[in-house]
């Protein structure tokens, strides 16, 4: 079999089929522009009853689990105990691995989240890094689904080698890629 290519040698391999818009870990996209938001801006969004532990606004411990909205129906306040900042942090950060643990409580990534909120308390906006994270997402990526790039990909060169075996035009074949992936659809972790 004769392939055959109108391209040079030193252009021929590798050869980009596709890339994404942004590139992974852009921090210039527009989602990562967005800083830490301020009180004001937490209670425009209703985020006013955001914990049953603590007031992160009026920095108090409640000293029993405080039944959300119990303030508005009796015009007062649930009284408490004032403490710093960072111990409101703390409980906080606690809180949220409690409430994130029930609902990963069994499987093989079942302590990843836990993980993944500690990076996002101390990695100070540096990349996350978890080997058994990129291995689940290799394992999605070659999943073989219709609309994955990878799919279409093999497809595409499987189909032309059975109709032309005796001449491949290798532009033919990229040019058929190329098209055939605007179809597709990037692995994603929203559809377990």
């Amino acid at each position: 079999m004769e392939i055959t290519h109108m391209f040079n040698s030193s252009m021929y391999l590798p050869y980009t089929l596709f890339e994404p818009v942004t590139r992974f870990n852009d921090d210039s996209a527009g989602d990562m522009q967005c800083g830490d938001m301020g009180e004001e801006e937490l209670l425009a969004l209703g985020l006013n009853d955001i914990s049953e532990k603590v007031d992160p606004y009026r920095l108090i411990r409640y000293p029993f689990p405080h039944p959300g909205g119990i303030d508005g129906y009796f015009g007062s306040s649930t009284s408490g105990i004032k403490i710093s900042h960072r111990e409101c942090v703390d409980i906080l950060f606690t809180e949220m691995k409690e409430l994130a643990g029930m609902f990963s409580f069994y499987g093989e990534y079942r302590f990843l989240i836990e993980e993944l909120i500690g990076h996002f308390r101390y990695g100070n906006g540096s990349p996350f890094y978890n080997q058994q994270l990129n291995s689940a997402f290799h394992k999605r990526i070659n999943k073989n689904i219709k609309d994955s790039p990878l799919f279409i990909i093999k497809d595409c060169i499987q189909i032309e080698f059975k109709k032309n075996t005796r001449k491949i035009y290798l532009p033919t074949i990229l040019h058929k890629i190329k098209t055939n992936l605007l179809g597709s659809h990037l692995a994603k972790f929203n559809n377990l």
